[in-house]
């Protein structure tokens, strides 16, 4: 198997093959990381859904106003037989039984990671590449804001649609948006990048 592996990887243009190299490396980097260090800690875990907890909420009043929307943050088990805990942020409106929970899997951070991955494992000047990646992390928070703010208005209003909403129609923007930073970035560099451009041939 390791034959055909390096077989492959020496049948693939030298800019295709520094990318998978750099993508593979960085995907077990970052699993690393986060099993060993960042999932015990809680964090940036926690931090985000905070963060996005309280933006939900002050995007809701902006635009509906009154005030009528809460955050409420709370830590809840990972499963029924475990200790571990993990941040959860609940939001809902004033006067309503129904509620959104934001929790570690919404919080958008493989989003966001997936969309820096790609930045960084591609061709491209340090400088553009840096401006992309804030852009990306922060284009996705923003996006995961409008979701959940939306999310919530639909559980308030219309819970019929909520679990398609949850589950497809937005995931699907989320996954849409991170492709356009994507095609964005490499569209800029192609053509300037002699990487780059053996990757097109």
């Amino acid at each position: 198997m390791a034959q055909s592996v390096r077989e492959f990887m020496g049948s693939l243009p030298p800019g295709a093959s520094t990318f998978l190299k750099r993508a593979v490396g960085l995907f077990i980097a970052w699993k690393l990381f986060y099993i060993l260090l960042f999932q015990p800690l809680g964090e940036p875990d926690g931090w985000l859904v905070r963060m996005l907890g309280e933006a939900t909420v002050s995007t809701l009043n902006l635009f509906i106003g009154e005030e009528r929307f809460r955050v409420w943050h709370t830590l809840t088990p990972t499963d029924a037989d475990s200790a571990v805990s993990e941040a959860c942020a609940v939001v809902y409106r004033t006067g309503m039984q129904s509620d959104v929970g934001i929790y570690a899997p919404c919080n958008g951070l493989e989003l966001m990671v997936l969309s820096v991955g790609f930045i960084l494992c591609f061709e491209g000047p340090a400088r553009r590449k840096s401006l992309y990646v804030l852009a990306a992390l922060f284009g996705v928070f923003l996006v995961n804001v409008l979701r959940c703010s939306l999310l919530t208005v639909i559980k308030t209003g219309h819970p019929a649609y909520f679990e398609f909403s949850h589950k497809y129609l937005f995931n699907i923007a989320g996954y849409s948006f991170v492709f356009l930073i994507w095609m964005h970035y490499v569209n800029g560099i192609m053509g300037s990048s002699p990487s780059a451009q053996e990757i097109q041939s």
